[in-house]
């Protein structure tokens, strides 16, 4: 490094001199007579570049940045020249920003020229300003300017200078560079700078990215490095960033700008380097530079073979974090308990999920996954083909939910929602397999629908609502019936102690009222207006947090609050019967009795539907009955269980849910035909199971409420005077579902501050080993190769302990050669990138596909730098010790 900045500071030495000696106008020395200069009579002032005599000039109109050259006829003792003996003043007594340059007979002045922006500079001159240049003679100043023999200035010099001219471009034409190092195109030493010079002074900000927020990163020259093709003697069409760091200088003498850069590390051996000026370049009067290429190549130098090596003893230095799934120590890499293979790579909400356009009360993005179909793009999966999700089982390696973002599940109930990821979860946002809000039973063009509304949907792992009554017909074989349908059981996966008994926790229908639906109607309003009601459905059942076996809230008929609707009291018909709540299960009982299965299993448990109301004829008239059919119940929650290797991260802002759907809220109304729909019952809450191997942090809300209990109220509470029947319909609602949150060790279930319902002690559980996924897996962050061009990766060799043996894999060659590949208990993939010389970050457009079993495949892909996944699977051993990777190292040429 000494040797470069010697090299650059003589040429540029060199490069000053030679301009000072052609600007001097004679011979260093020289003592010549200037205009109206006494001759042999002291020191004085030939000539300058403001068209000057020895007493004034008669330039008077200067720029901005206009600087001020003067020749004098003797050397310049440079300690005599400074503000006071060379002095420029406003008429406030202001001077301007600049500085003093002495060679030999030569003084200069430059203006101070600052780019704050592509469109605003500061300049020492000020615009609109006056100043006086004053050189005092020895009679007028105690200090004056003096020759190097000690000659003071015979006469004082002056001018008046106006700042009229804005910002002169005094060659008037387009900035150009010039590459003065290096000074040939082939052969170049590895160890050299770069070196340009534009023909002004430019404007430096037009060289970085006007982006906000992308820092200093220099796009109006670039650096590029390509392979060179030594049969025919070209370079490659393919480049790649050259890092380094680039240092901007003025060059005042000759009002140029000159920018070194220096390469992060020495240059590869016969490499092609280019350079390139782009127009986005422009000087301080706005002109665009001219596009230049410069291309070099470097001298012969040998490829020296290069190792890595990976102990695992420090996992601060190189543990991916976000993706890891095992235990890094002196004894190397040990799997963990849970990760899964991450095959799917990382999660991304655009690559699986649909936005709905639509926000939740907190402002997130709604996005849509559908759990039926789910494919991701081989762009994102570890295996580079595109994989089709079908089970609703997602394995990622690294999982981030942003805040401003909500992940709804939908889908039919098939299967409940299981999100693994390798490293770490963390869930800013909403994730929801929430039912979706019942909806309410609407007038079809004006007439009472003959049809009850279909029973809310299920979500992925839970029942839908049961089916509300129909309006009966007078006709023999009618396929309508007036009564509600129970809602959907609790849903259990094959081999489930609790699988046979599947009816449970279904939320109980109403019947009609009244039961025989065209022989019992009666009016008990003034003997005109029927209020024979039926009851709401009934909710459904899952948990009673209590332990008292309450189970899902039954619908029911009540007179209602409103004592000034009416006193005419409803008769007893008018009272439909009530429905039932669905019963509630034994999470302690079926723990202790179901040691054996995984917690996997035994709370795969969806939620149960409410019931259906059943129809009635309320608000008929004597004269004419009018049936309304009646509304659907609420589904249950669904399943949603999170495996992580790493920790689990759920943020103040963050939420996860699984509630049941509320019952409706409607009124009774007059419009048209009379319609009031008894609500259909709400839905239990869902499952939610939490398992971690690494830190759980759980501030978020997790909530498994049941839906709410819906009505039919008989009066408008908004218009009570125009209300008249006397009866309400109510709904039951649903019971809460069940959390389970599970690590090793066995977590605090007082620290679940925002659950919902309130944490007891079952909710928190021991991590056992029934519930450990048979892969898990090892991420390294990125390894700098430090080679700038693409090095020639070789081969890796892992040194693994399988069943209590040593095993090497390795994909070099020789006999003894075992790959880590899929149908061993070892896998290896490598992921290659560019180092970002700006940035010193992969740069993202060149991050690779995943490549597996061999480090060539790394060749094909790319980049200077590399990381590493490594699969152990446990299901490939006889699990008789835990899996360990002891060492790895990996070896590479440049």
């Amino acid at each position: 490094m000494e040797t470069r900045c010697s090299a650059v500071f003589v040429l540029l030495a060199s490069f000053i001199f030679f301009h000072i000696q052609s600007c001097s106008g004679g011979g260093v020395g020289a003592n010549p007579p200037g205009p109206g200069c006494k001759a042999g009579v002291g020191l004085c002032v030939t000539s300058c570049n403001l068209g000057c005599s020895n007493t004034g000039c008669t330039l008077t109109r200067i720029a901005v940045n206009q600087p001020i050259r003067l020749s004098f006829n003797q050397q310049i003792l440079p300690e005599s020249v400074d503000q006071e003996t060379f002095k420029l003043r406003t008429a406030a007594g202001k001077p301007p920003v600049g500085s003093f340059l002495v060679q030999n007979n030569i003084v200069l002045f430059f203006p101070e020229i600052v780019t704050i922006d592509r469109n605003n500079f500061f300049f020492g001159f000020t615009s609109g300003e006056t100043y006086t240049l004053t050189i005092p003679s020895k009679d007028q100043a105690l200090k004056t300017i003096l020759s190097e023999g000690g000659d003071p200035i015979a006469e004082t010099f002056t001018c008046t200078l106006r700042v009229t001219e804005g910002i002169k471009d005094f060659d008037d034409r387009p900035p150009f560079a010039t590459l003065l190092v290096p000074n040939r195109t082939d052969n170049v030493s590895v160890d050299s700078t770069i070196v340009l010079e534009f023909s002004e002074i430019i404007n430096t900000s037009t060289l970085f990215d006007p982006t906000p927020g992308r820092g200093k990163r220099m796009t109006g020259v670039t650096f590029t490095i390509s392979q060179f093709n030594k049969q025919s003697k070209l370079c490659a069409t393919s480049r790649v960033p050259l890092p380094g760091t680039a240092t901007l200088f003025t060059n005042k003498l000759d009002q140029r700008t000159v920018l070194r850069f220096a390469p992060s590390a020495p240059l590869p051996g016969e490499i092609c380097v280019r350079v390139t000026v782009l127009e986005q370049v422009r000087d301080l009067s706005n002109k665009s530079a001219k596009k230049t290429i410069f291309q070099f190549r470097t001298e012969v130098s040998p490829a020296k073979t290069r190792e890595i090596v990976e102990d695992f003893q420090d996992p601060l230095l190189s543990r991916d974090l976000s993706r890891d799934g095992s235990t890094w120590s002196q004894d190397g890499a040990v799997a963990k308990e849970l990760g899964g293979n991450g095959r799917l790579g990382d999660f991304d909400i655009n690559f699986g999920a649909v936005d709905s356009g639509k926000k939740d009360a907190q402002g997130r993005s709604i996005y849509l996954w559908d759990v039926r179909k789910t494919v991701i793009p081989g762009t994102r999966t570890l295996t580079g083909e595109s994989i089709t999700v079908t089970d609703a089982v997602y394995e990622f390696t690294s999982f981030v939910l942003a805040a401003d973002k909500h992940l709804r599940f939908v889908g039919p109930p098939v299967n409940g929602v299981v999100l693994k990821v390798s490293g770490e979860m963390q869930i800013r946002g909403a994730l929801s397999v929430s039912a979706p809000q019942a909806q309410l039973h609407k007038r079809l063009s004006g007439k009472v629908p003959p049809l009850g509304q279909s029973g809310q949907p299920g979500v992925p792992g839970a029942s839908p609502g049961g089916k509300g009554g129909d309006v009966p017909e007078k006709k023999a074989n009618s396929k309508r019936d007036p009564n509600g349908k129970d809602g959907g059981g609790l849903r259990f996966p094959p081999g489930h102690p609790l699988a046979r008994q599947n009816v449970q926790g279904a939320g109980g229908a109403s019947r009609a009222n009244p039961k025989d639906a065209f022989s019992s109607i009666t009016y008990s309003w003034a003997e005109i207006i029927c209020q024979q009601l039926s009851s709401g459905g009934g909710g459904g059942g899952y948990f009673d947090p209590s332990r008292k076996g309450i189970g899902g809230g039954r619908g029911i008929v009540i007179r209602n609050k409103f004592k000034a609707v009416s006193n005419i009291e409803p008769f007893k018909e008018d009272f439909g019967p009530r429905s039932l709540g669905g019963t509630v299960i034994d999470i302690e009982g079926m723990l202790q009795g179901s040691l054996q299965l995984p917690s996997a299993v035994l709370f795969h448990i969806g939620g149960a539907g409410g019931g259906g109301a059943g129809a009635s004829p309320i608000g008929s008239i004597s004269t004419n009955e009018d049936w309304s059919s009646s509304m659907g119940g609420g589904g249950g929650g669904g399943i949603l269980q999170l495996k992580a290797g790493g920790g689990i991260v759920l943020a103040r802002s963050g939420a996860i849910f699984s509630r049941g759907a509320d019952g409706q809220a409607a009124l009774f109304t007059t419009d048209g035909e009379p319609f009031g729909p008894s609500p259909g019952g709400g839905g239990s809450g869902g499952s939610i199971l939490l398992q971690s191997s690494g830190i759980l942090d759980l501030r978020g809300i997790v909530s498994v409420r049941g839906g709410k209990a819906g009505s039919m109220l008989g009066w408008d509470p908004k218009q009570p005077s125009k209300s008249f029947l006397g009866v309400d319909s109510l709904s039951g609602a649903g019971t809460v579902g069940f959390i389970r949150v599970e690590a090793d060790p066995k977590p605090d279930f007082k620290s679940f501050d925002r659950f919902e319902p309130a944490p007891m002690p079952i909710n928190a559980g021991l991590l056992r080993s029934t519930d450990h996924d048979d892969v898990s897996i090892i991420a390294t962050t990125w390894y700098d190769t430090k080679i700038i061009a693409l090095p020639r990766y070789l081969d890796y060799r892992l040194v693994a302990m399988v069943d209590g043996k040593e095993v090497i894999f390795t994909d070099a060659a020789g006999k003894n050669r075992r790959l880590a590949q899929r149908g061993e208990p070892v896998v290896i993939l490598f992921q290659g990138a560019q180092l970002d010389p700006q940035t010193q970050s992969p740069d993202p457009k060149t991050i690779s596909r995943w490549v597996e079993g061999s480090m060539d495949a790394l060749n094909l892909v790319g980049g200077n730098l590399f990381r590493v996944l490594i699969l152990l699977d446990a299901g490939e051993t006889n699990k008789t010790q835990a899996l360990r990777i002891k060492k790895a190292s990996f070896r590479f040429q440049g």
